[in-house]
């Protein structure tokens, strides 16, 4: 089922989407550059598959198309596999580890140890530790001697007795349950602090907005960056959701270019942002554009970012001009705001400007070495 989805991907075509569905040759020319971008493409599969508000499975507007092509492989057959199509998202759910950053996520609450997001970075949940370390028989011991205490008041009350709510089907305290209250008890009477010098530190609720946005990135760094060999067998995606919300301009580009190293250690970075100033700042990585269509619904620009001048202008005279300009305007005066704010604060960093794509890939390849040994950072721009 797999292979055979996969192998109807390389060939779909605009006719075989849904006549109501108006995205069908902008999705063809994605797929395209997917299979075009992706080196050794016969090791991957390309499998359109998502979940449902109400919690199904489905693969969308290629579910017309997909039947076909498995009803000619499996003629016996009358629909797709709901079973299998289970079986294959949970095993993508396996190979892959999502770890999203919600703009409304404090650093007070991502800093939590029992925090979902923080477990995985940590590579180890809390619940792991605390039962290796409570024994099954230390959880029996702890009910038998609360219903003993139980018992013994009842007796002295005479007209009284604990019950269990109508509601609950427990009656005894589980593993889990004496997990979450001794991780509450600990983590109450601790929160973390940003270390100033050797003997002072700063509780980070008191840092300011952007720097709790900085706080977040670093912590998530410095995690992934230990963890990276322990990740091997996994698909790491980390995604942030405006990683520039309440930073001084100033402090963009030094934010954006920590987010493009993670991509050292795990497989995939994404993240959401109005800062243009990535697009020219950024080394590698593909950037899309939403904005309002001409008819009902979205329109979804791809462009590759280490030629996305180029692209910008293609896809600027392909679409009769329909793409604002402003998306190489807005980008070069946002980074270069950050420049000059950036070169007039208390570190400021040098910077070498190219004339063009070509200057820059030659001038990182021969600054390679000083890039790799950590001389220089790798922040050449075009």
């Amino acid at each position: 089922m797999v292979s055979l989805v996969d192998d109807a991907v390389k060939v779909l075509q605009a006719s075989n989407f849904p006549s109501r569905f108006t995205g069908a040759q902008e999705t063809v020319v994605h797929f395209e550059r997917l299979n075009s971008s992706i080196e050794n493409r016969e090791d991957y599969f390309l499998i359109p598959l998502g979940i449902t508000l109400k919690n199904k499975k489905s693969v969308g507007v290629f579910e017309g198309y997909l039947k076909q092509k498995y009803l000619e492989d499996k003629p016996g057959e009358s629909d797709l596999p709901v079973d299998l199509l289970n079986s294959i998202f949970l095993k993508i759910l396996e190979i892959y580890r999502y770890i999203y950053i919600p703009r409304e996520l404090s650093v007070e609450e991502f800093t939590r140890l029992h925090n979902r997001q923080f477990e995985f970075l940590m590579g180890r949940s809390l619940q792991q530790t605390l039962t290796e370390t409570i024994s099954g028989a230390t959880v029996r011991r702890i009910n038998d001697s609360l219903d003993g205490i139980v018992q013994e008041l009842e007796q002295d009350l005479e007209s009284y007795i604990y019950k269990t709510n109508s509601d609950v089907r427990q009656t005894k305290l589980k593993r889990v349950d004496i997990n979450n209250l001794i991780i509450e008890a600990y983590f109450n009477i601790r929160s973390m602090h940003l270390k100033v010098d050797d003997s002072t530190s700063m509780a980070i609720t008191k840092l300011s907005s952007g720097e709790k946005q900085k706080a977040i990135l670093d912590i998530a760094n410095s995690l992934l960056r230990k963890n990276h060999e322990n990740n091997q067998d996994k698909y790491v995606i980390f995604g942030f959701d405006e990683p520039e919300s309440s930073l001084h301009i100033s402090a963009c580009f030094d934010m954006f270019q920590s987010l493009y190293e993670t991509t050292q250690y795990c497989s995939q970075v994404l993240f959401t942002t109005h800062w243009y100033g990535y697009i020219p700042s950024v080394i590698r990585g593909n950037t899309v554009i939403m904005g309002k269509g001409s008819e009902v619904g979205h329109k979804f620009d791809f462009i590759n970012i280490v030629k996305y001048r180029e692209d910008t202008r293609i896809m600027s005279n392909q679409s009769r001009n329909q793409l604002p300009f402003s998306v190489q305007l807005k980008s070069i005066n946002d980074l270069v705001q950050a420049i000059i704010y950036g070169s007039m604060s208390e570190n400021p960093f040098n910077w070498l400007i190219c004339e063009g794509s070509s200057e820059k890939i030659y001038l990182s390849d021969f600054l390679s070495e000083l890039v790799e040994s950590g001389f220089v950072a790798q922040r050449f721009k075009n």
